[in-house]
């Protein structure tokens, strides 16, 4: 095969993966409705999916999610099928609107439409952003360090807006020094850079206190 037929024989893939992804989800929901997972012997459907289908806990958390929005807003089915929306941004979708009902918030169908027609070929950063605002989800306030086992630590934070433009300024910057523009390693990039500033400042002034003498 040449690069012409690989070409067109994995856009045929891609579009049959995106329909087996919406008949899994739509298989998914049904499934759960009918308590399938019980009769399995498994305690939950998170559990009958790890277990059961060997999906990752992130991968099953995802597909549980997004089989939920399908059973609100139906028309999702489609768009997962044509690639307008993703399983990723399907998910981000319910997790949000579960949130806002969780605030006492009232959101209608054809709210809930909406918010998917915007999202739509949108990114997973544009996505939170139209679904946070959309929705008026309360902001995670507070910063917090996790380690793991792996021995990395996870951090998360809060930046305001302007904060934030600043970071992406930085980013474009060093796009030559970091092309994969992984936050930790910028921030080392950062750290470095103001560490061997410090360093060269306190020289400096040793060295002049030392000139006075």
């Amino acid at each position: 095969m040449n690069a012409l037929q690989i070409n067109e024989h994995l856009i045929q893939l891609v579009r049959n993966e995106r329909k087996i992804t919406g008949e899994i989800l739509q298989n998914i929901s049904l499934f759960q409705k009918c308590s399938g997972f019980v009769k399995l012997g498994y305690p939950s459907m998170m559990s009958y999916l790890t277990r059961h289908l060997g999906y990752s806990d992130d991968q099953a958390y995802r597909r549980l999610k997004a089989a939920r929005l399908l059973e609100e807003v139906p028309t999702t089915a489609k768009q997962i099928q044509d690639g307008t929306l993703n399983l990723s941004q399907a998910a981000q979708t319910q997790k949000a609107i579960e949130v806002a009902q969780k605030e006492k918030k009232e959101i209608p169908q054809e709210k809930k439409e909406a918010l998917i027609g915007a999202i739509a070929n949108q990114n997973n950063f544009q996505t939170q952003k139209i679904l946070s605002e959309a929705l008026g989800l309360p902001p995670k306030e507070n910063d917090r360090t996790l380690p793991q086992s792996n021995g990395t630590v996870r951090i998360e934070a809060q930046l305001t807006h302007e904060q934030h433009e600043k970071f992406r300024k930085i980013k474009s910057l060093l796009s030559h020094q970091c092309p994969d523009q992984k936050i930790g390693d910028l921030l080392e990039i950062l750290c470095d850079f103001y560490l061997s500033k410090k360093s060269e400042n306190s020289a400096m002034f040793h060295g002049n206190q030392e000139a006075k003498r």
